[in-house]
């Protein structure tokens, strides 16, 4: 271990290690889902981690309301990593904290182009209200008139270079679906140009972390193409340059697939064979749960590295996943044991 690095990032390990102990247990989450409505349910996070932001929440509450809270929860907690990390590894937890801004904008342009009204549209943004300053921007987006226009609005968020391009893949290949996908990849990319700027000895922890997000990004960005029928130089155009541990031969073998069927059985002969998949559902299941073991392993390694950002994140990320589930099951009445299948108890 570098004495420097160490030294550089014992604050940023000291708050990170302690945000992961308060990360709910099996027990906690099983009790949580006992709730019988969602009033019982915001009564019992109040009794969690998550109690200073669901408390402001007025009877009777909504899904989106609660759902609200939780995700301030991850943007406030990533963007306080950022106060005393180093410097790229500030901006790294900045980058990680915008997630849900993403999500944001990928409403705004797919509700756009497919002919939502602009209420319509400001409605569904709503579960994001108050979570960023952006917002207000995308809101006023909504009601630009043509697309065209709303890429024009997002200079003002600096957000129209990667609207634009995903506005003309759509309208190149006519699939909402690739809006999605090239939002994410500028997500990705936007963290794997701060990692190439840090020194050799923080990225020996933080690229893998790093990479392994890029490549199962790589890797279901191809299988869902199989559902577009897509063919292979549009692929490549989303797929994201970070590379892990599939070779050039594997990626080439996944993208000549023809189907979803077809990818899986390459990923069982590569290094990702242990992933249990027979469909894209249980494909990416699987990879949320590959990488939910190794942000596991990341505090039993080295801790003195950006990489715990990337790792307490999507620690964080899915637990917030998993109580989304369980919130709209209270609310959907969907039964219990239902509700818990589908859920990831870390």
């Amino acid at each position: 271990m570098s004495v420097r690095r160490s030294i550089n990032y014992a604050f940023t390990a000291t708050r990170v290690s302690a945000l992961k102990g308060k990360l709910l247990t099996r027990g906690a989450v099983t009790g949580l889902a006992d709730a019988g409505s969602l009033e019982e349910l915001v009564a019992r996070l109040k009794e969690t981690p998550y109690s200073a932001y669901v408390e402001a929440l007025k009877a009777p509450s909504t899904a989106a309301e609660v759902e609200n809270a939780l995700l301030r929860r991850y943007i406030e907690e990533l963007n306080a990593l950022a106060k005393g990390a180093p410097a790229l590894s500030a901006l790294l937890a900045k980058e990680r904290a915008k997630l849900y801004l993403y999500e944001a904008l990928k409403i705004l342009l797919k509700g756009k182009l497919a002919g939502k009204t602009p209420k319509e549209i400001e409605e569904s943004l709503s579960l994001f209200q108050g979570l960023y300053p952006e917002m207000s921007v995308l809101i006023g987006a909504a009601y630009a008139g043509d697309i065209a226009s709303v890429v024009d609005a997002l200079k003002a968020v600096k957000m129209d270079e990667v609207a634009g391009r995903a506005v003309s893949l759509y309208q190149e290949q006519g699939v909402p679906a690739l809006v999605d996908a090239t939002i994410d990849y500028e997500y990705l990319r936007r963290q794997v140009d701060l990692v190439k700027n840090m020194s050799a000895d923080e990225k020996l922890y933080t690229e893998p972390l790093l990479r392994l997000e890029g490549e199962i990004y790589n890797i279901l960005a191809i299988a869902r193409s199989k559902q577009w029928r897509l063919p292979g130089d549009v692929v490549r155009r989303f797929l994201t340059p970070v590379r892990w541990r599939l070779a050039s031969e594997e990626y080439s073998a996944l993208i000549a697939a023809e189907r979803i069927e077809d990818c899986i059985a390459v990923i069982k002969k590569s290094w990702y064979k242990d992933v249990a998949a027979e469909d894209l559902g249980s494909l990416e299941k699987g990879l949320l749960e590959l990488q939910v073991r190794k942000a596991y392993e990341a505090f039993y390694t080295d801790r003195f590295h950006p990489g715990m950002i990337i790792a307490y994140s999507k620690l964080l990320q899915v637990e917030i996943m998993s109580l989304i589930t369980l919130i709209y099951g209270i609310e959907m009445r969907i039964p219990q044991q239902e509700v818990l299948r589908e859920i990831m108890v870390l």
